[in-house]
């Protein structure tokens, strides 16, 4: 099987931050015997690949990605199917889309996804969501494939996870989602997500990665850096938001390496003035100076 995939490809339009260079493929297989092909031919010619789903949690290098990177796309990847008291929702699909399908259709447990950037592969993944719930608690099933083409279902007591993370899927591709169907009200889905967006409101506008780091235990990250007086930090284009400090925003010309600055720069005065190693929320991809 041929596979069809671009070369040099422009990676910033795929970020919401819109910052990252070129990737030497970019790779977008619609079904999955597409994906197995495409990955196979690349650890055949030792071709580093990188999944993005919908770029809101990742930093691609100026420099770009020296490597393959793959984007799933097409009918399969993007079903939104009810069934025999599931729904299942293909690995590509916005989550702001899975969110709008389940209010109308009377679906609820959703509502607190509202407002989240990026894929619902990615969101499963990185067990996307709020302070008190993440994604993977509502989730039924998993289908996955793994980098040799062995796909498997992974089912909810088997899913391990924490707080915006899911080691199950390390080394694993997700497909496809099921969720069990809890029917509620539309009128207090509404309700519940109209709370949620008024919530939302007060986020920072802007391109960006939302929150960069995720929250020390007993602390929050927010105040880390506000006490170390960072909130506003400018360098290049970037800036440390003066709403949410743990929000990076491109003020418009941004490069990789602004961004990456200012991150080392909150790290290592965390480090340096509260004895704490901050970690990331987001992924780091490709080369960067003083990484």
């Amino acid at each position: 099987m041929e596979i069809k995939y671009k070369r040099n490809a422009s990676l910033k339009e795929f970020t919401t931050v819109r910052i990252g260079g070129t990737s030497d493929y970019l790779f977008e297989p619609d079904s999955l015997e597409s994906l197995n092909e495409g990955i196979k031919i690349f650890k055949e010619k030792n071709i580093p690949f990188f999944i993005i789903g919908g770029g809101s949690n990742v930093l691609i290098s100026d420099n770009g990605y020296k490597g393959a990177v793959i984007k799933l796309s097409g009918d399969y990847f993007n079903k939104l199917v009810v069934k025999d008291g599931y729904l299942t929702c293909g690995a590509a699909v916005k989550l702001s889309r899975v969110v709008d399908f389940a209010l109308e259709n009377s679906i609820g447990g959703f509502e607190f996804l509202y407002g989240i950037p990026g894929t619902l592969g990615g969101a499963v993944a990185g067990n996307a969501g709020t302070a008190e719930n993440g994604i993977c608690e509502i989730v039924h099933s998993v289908n996955c494939v793994d980098f040799y083409g062995n796909t498997e279902k992974i089912i909810e007591k088997d899913i391990k996870y924490q707080y915006r993370e899911c080691a199950s899927f390390f080394n694993r591709i997700i497909l496809d989602v099921n969720f069990s169907i809890i029917n509620a009200d539309k009128e207090r889905n509404i309700k519940n997500i109209e709370a949620i967006r008024q919530k939302r409101e007060s986020n920072p506008k802007g391109f960006s990665l939302g929150s960069i780091f995720k929250n020390p235990p007993g602390l929050k990250v927010w105040e880390i850096i506000d006490k170390m007086g960072l909130r506003g930090l400018r360098i290049g284009d970037c800036e440390v938001s003066n709403i949410h400090p743990n929000w990076i925003i491109n003020k418009g010309n941004a490069t990789g390496n602004d961004f990456f600055q200012c991150i080392s720069l909150i790290r290592e005065k965390a480090k340096k003035e509260f004895g704490v190693n901050l970690e990331l929320e987001i992924k780091i991809l490709g080369n960067f100076k003083g990484k």
